[in-house]
């Protein structure tokens, strides 16, 4: 069980990161109210990132936990 989203969210992009070679997983969550989508795990300056700015889709990328090992 988890505690909460962002946790979930971690477990997901953690199972795919380690399940397929060289991958790497942004985790993109819908925010309903401003009908937008939070990222997770971007890493800087991304194609998708610049991609989703560009069409006004993204409102925010938090912070995840990397890559995994």
């Amino acid at each position: 069980m988890m505690r909460d989203e962002d946790e979930a969210h971690d477990l997901v992009r953690t199972h795919l990161e380690r399940s397929i070679p060289h991958a790497h997983v942004a985790v993109l969550s819908r925010n309903n109210s401003a009908n937008r989508l939070t990222a997770t795990s971007l890493p800087d300056g991304s194609p998708l990132e610049r991609s989703l700015r560009e069409l006004g889709w993204l409102i925010e990328v938090k912070p995840g936990a990397g890559p995994s090992s």
